[in-house]
């Protein structure tokens, strides 16, 4: 496969417009009360949102470049189980036949806030009633709903480490990262790290489901990514965590994480 088609198929291309919407700004009123509200004053030494219970089996994008619905959905879902100890897993293919009108373009790309924009505005339904399929096809609007439940999404500030860590300590984060180097292509384990990474540009968004340190004290983000469980270990990934600037493989320059209305309004969940 070349980096071309790499692209297309594995990554979401940049062009993609950008709608800005319910992103909730952290200078506004209501951004100070959440702050106050979201921050952690001490976060644990290591987090496993997998080991507990608030993340899906991993996922296959099998040549659908929808790396944006998958990271935000996944993101949701953790929230979800976190919120009503119910983990569901979403319509990723909703989505991608249903999100063009706020940004996205199916198997071609998109935005992650693009996308919650979209699951604020139309709801989401579960997997089991709109599978994936790993093309783009018509939105099937007679099986989509009203939401009247989610969401607001915060936004990481930008290189902001300690605020990452604390959005993870509270829940899954869904983020970008650069993923065209080879050797993150043929990655198999360990903590990954490259100065080559440093050099594309983030475009491939994951799932953040976690932090720790190895024996050695080095410290990661553990990621679960959607290349299917033969990738890195099972589906999942480890990225240094402690660089400064954007991180490692520009880990810190885009994450968001999705607020039920609970934590903005009372609302009832409906999936």
């Amino acid at each position: 496969m070349t980096d071309e088609e790499f692209k297309k198929m594995m990554v979401c291309n940049d062009h993609i417009s950008r709608k800005v919407a319910r992103i909730i700004d952290p200078d506004s009123e209501e951004g100070t009360r959440l702050k106050k509200k979201l921050r952690v004053l001490a976060p644990p030494k290591s987090v496993d949102w997998r080991a507990a219970g608030a993340v899906t089996p991993v996922r296959k994008q099998a040549g659908c470049g929808c790396c944006y619905a998958m990271a935000t959905t996944e993101a949701t879902e953790g929230i979800f189980q976190i919120k009503t100890n119910k983990l569901i897993q979403l319509s990723v293919q909703q989505i991608v036949d249903c999100s063009a009108f706020f940004g996205n373009e199916g198997c071609t790309g998109g935005f992650q806030y693009n996308s919650y924009h979209y699951i604020d505005e139309e709801g989401i339904v579960s997997e089991s009633a709109y599978p994936y399929v790993a093309a783009a096809g018509t939105c099937k609007t007679t099986i989509t709903r009203d939401p009247k439940d989610l969401i607001g999404w915060w936004p990481i500030k930008e290189g902001d480490l300690e605020e990452l860590l604390e959005g993870v300590a509270q829940q899954p984060v869904s983020a970008i990262l650069n993923a065209f180097p080879a050797d993150f292509k043929q990655y198999k384990g360990g903590i990954y790290k490259s100065d080559a990474c440093d050099k594309s540009k983030s475009s491939h968004s994951v799932l953040i489901t976690g932090y720790g340190e190895d024996k050695d004290g080095t410290k990661y983000w553990e990621f679960k990514n959607s290349w299917g469980t033969d990738w890195g270990m099972q589906g999942y990934g480890r990225l240094l965590r402690g660089k400064g600037g954007e991180g490692e493989c520009g880990i810190l320059k885009q994450a968001y994480y999705p607020l039920l209305k609970d934590d903005l309004d009372p609302g009832e969940l409906c999936v």
